[in-house]
């Protein structure tokens, strides 16, 4: 039924607000750019219905894409700074 549908569906994105939330809160030294993109990861492969891409942008290339304070929150971290972009 469509209306079961849309329910689940509002269910997981629900529970993925709350994902966000809970990475958020995890220190920075266990929360680096390429941790964060593991857990980003680990999440949608359990939703890969819904998940139409995962983008993600590192390194230099967030400077020439315009995402310089991406770029300088994360340089400081032990992996190479990351914007993780999620569509669905």
């Amino acid at each position: 039924m469509a209306t079961e549908k849309h329910l689940e569906r509002a269910k997981v994105l629900a529970e993925a607000t709350c994902f966000a939330r809970n990475l958020s809160n995890v220190r920075a030294s266990i929360a680096t750019p390429c941790w964060m993109e593991e857990q980003v990861r680990k999440l949608c492969d359990t939703h890969k219905d819904l998940i139409r891409e995962i983008r993600v942008v590192k390194g230099e290339t967030l400077l020439s894409e315009r995402m310089g304070l991406f770029h300088a929150v994360g340089r400081a971290a032990q992996s190479e700074p990351r914007l993780v972009a999620v569509h669905y």
